[in-house]
């Protein structure tokens, strides 16, 4: 959805707002792994509920009271809706935040990666002459949904003798093909070769799973089902207190197939799935029941009062899906959220108002740039590795490169990267040995930077300016750093086998460390490793501090090129500032988890003591 950094400064600016620390939603997005995604939502959802709330007042920088009075998040609250908003220009409602997922994510996934890991490896065999390929999937067993094999599986697939008589046949030129893997790891699945694609890239199509056929079994009645029942209970023990209006402000991904397959037959949209949960169709004639919801009593039969109890607590359900929109010439398809969908409760308690609808309709849910859903800090992580350093494994950030005539070249490198780099968590070969759609004449972006750094560390060629390229937090990019590489010269000087490193640190805990600037080239074109820089006497202080800084989330924040200024330095050196160590991060922050669980631990050993 959103990538960690993206998650940070979403909850800085609400903390700035609100001028309160969220504590109880960091510490969800620490902990609670599995549910990142609703977190997310939440977290999303209460910056532009914000943002809407306090536009009208003219600092949106600094927290006042009269700000903060107008949203009110969760906070440590117990059993309370997420947020209470009171808008100038609408009666106060109290808002509920979730989000939609599959009944087997995991599944969804598999079946949407599949077809274009096939495509790649038949592509690494030349079949098509390495073009595209359209890939259709098909379910062997046509009463069940289409299932592919786990992924843990698709390695071995291709020791099989099948996977072997596929490839072969296509090789001969027979494109008529098939791949049947039906009690293959559970699968139930047909691999068929269409043909070849005009494009660049694999395209697939493929039946859509987990379609519900009633509403019971739609994943947005399930929410709604959910959410009734934590408004009862919420009604029960908030002694008198009025949660009402309650809007409820569902989220989902165009990839959830439950929400966005409405054409197939008998299954149920989206709408049909809402009223389902909500209405009295014994208030309804039988045309009126028939269109909103699918279904009808027959005649004579007595329909169903209310489909989920406790649904006339909710005023209204909100729907906003993340899908892929072409955004314009300059920024083309892009991840954005979808205009709100108020479906108002047609038999509640307390009718949203017009003004309350209109308020909701205004809020800005794309001041964030959205990715493709499959952020790697959702999932648990390895206990033996530094969490922040295993995530950035995933995702690099964008690299830029510029080559001269005169052979001079421009590189920027994502600032976490270069840190990799320095403690010894990224290797050279990691990096910039990318096989996929790589040849000897057409070499990747990835591998003619790393050409070009190791031809500048062999002949020491020098940097001779960088740069600190800052970028909007809001979107999903690393600030980089640029380094200028000067043209071609044949150098004589020897190069230093003993680097020496400086580190100079502040009270805050920021330091700045300096090295020679043919350390950094050397470092990243892997003609040293960080394990021999600091393994020398005089450094090796410096590189266990700086081992320690960056697992604790620590940044490269600026870069400055110092030109050499003595004797004993002969040659120029980079300057990379690190920021102070913070309690703001979202999962490094052991100390409030420990004390979040101690309290959760004793709040439980209270519970039992009452009973």
């Amino acid at each position: 959805m959103i990538s960690e950094s993206q998650a940070e400064y979403l909850l800085s600016q609400c903390e700035r707002w609100l001028g309160a620390k969220l504590h109880k939603l960091r510490w969800r997005l620490r902990s609670e792994h599995e549910q990142t995604k609703s977190h997310l939502w939440e977290l999303i959802v209460l910056q532009a509920t914000a943002s809407a709330v306090i536009s009208r007042h003219h600092s949106r920088d600094v927290a006042n009271s009269e700000v903060s009075s107008l949203i009110q998040p969760e906070g440590d609250q117990e059993s309370v809706p997420d947020i209470f908003l009171q808008p100038d220009e609408c009666a106060p409602f109290w808002v509920e935040v979730a989000y939609i997922t599959p009944r087997n994510p995991q599944q969804e996934t598999d079946i949407t990666r599949f077809p274009f890991w096939v495509g790649q490896e038949l592509s690494k065999r030349k079949v098509a002459d390495s073009k595209p390929l359209r890939i259709r999937l098909e379910p062997a067993d046509t009463s069940k949904d289409v299932q592919v094999p786990p992924n843990n599986y698709w390695r071995q697939l291709l020791k099989t003798d099948k996977w072997k008589t596929f490839v072969a046949e296509l090789e001969s030129g027979n494109f008529k093909s098939t791949l049947c893997l039906e009690e293959t790891e559970n699968a139930n699945v047909i691999v068929i070769i269409e043909g070849i694609e005009q494009g660049s890239f694999v395209s697939s199509s493929f039946p859509t799973p987990n379609v519900p056929r009633c509403a019971e079994n739609h994943p947005i009645y399930k929410k709604i089902e959910e959410k009734a029942k934590q408004a009862r209970n919420w009604a029960k023990s908030g002694k008198n207190k009025n949660y009402k209006p309650l809007v409820l402000f569902l989220g989902a991904s165009e990839k959830l197939h439950q929400i966005n397959d409405s054409g197939t037959p008998s299954s149920i949209s989206l709408k049909q799935a809402v009223y389902s949960a909500l209405a009295d169709t014994e208030q309804w004639d039988l045309t009126t029941t028939l269109n909103a919801i699918g279904t009808a009593p027959w005649p004579g039969t007595k329909a169903r009062r209310q489909r989920v109890k406790g649904s006339r607590l909710i005023s209204a359900v909100v729907i906003v899906t993340i899908k892929n929109q072409y955004s314009g010439l300059s920024y083309g398809w892009r991840k954005q959220a979808s205009k709100p969908l108020v479906i108002k409760n047609p038999h509640t308690d307390v009718e949203l108002t017009a003004q309350q609808e209109q308020f909701i309709n205004q809020i800005n849910l794309n001041q964030v740039e959205y990715g493709d859903g499959h952020e790697s800090w959702e999932a648990l992580q390895p206990q033996d590795i530094s969490v922040a350093l295993y995530r950035y494994k995933e995702w690099r950030g964008r690299f830029v490169f510029k080559a001269g005539e005169d052979f001079s070249f421009d590189l920027e490198i994502p600032c976490n990267l270069v840190a990799l780099f320095l403690v010894g968590d990224m290797t050279a070969s990691e990096v910039w040995k990318d096989k996929s759609l790589d040849s000897d004449d057409y070499p990747t972006l990835k591998k003619r930077i790393g050409n070009y750094l190791w031809l500048a560390a062999e002949i020491n060629r020098k940097i001779v300016n960088v740069n600190f390229v800052k970028v909007d937090p809001k979107l999903r990019e690393q600030s980089r750093i640029r380094l200028e590489f000067g043209a071609f010269t044949a150098s004589t000087e020897p190069i230093n086998d003993s680097p020496k490193a400086y580190i100079e640190t502040d009270a805050s805990g920021a330091f700045t460390l300096k090295l020679a600037q043919n350390l950094i080239t050397r470092l990243l074109a892997g003609k040293i490793t960080a394990g021999e820089v600091w393994k020398i006497e005089n450094n090796k202080q410096i590189g266990d501090l700086l081992k320690n800084a960056v697992s604790r989330g620590q940044e490269i924040i600026d870069v400055k090129f110092l030109q050499a200024g003595s004797e004993a330095e002969r040659e120029p050196s980079l300057s990379l500032k690190f920021s102070p160590p913070t309690d703001t991060t979202i999962r490094e922050d052991k100390k409030i988890i420990d004390e979040e669980k101690k309290r959760r631990k004793a709040k439980k050993s209270e519970e039992k003591i009452k009973f």
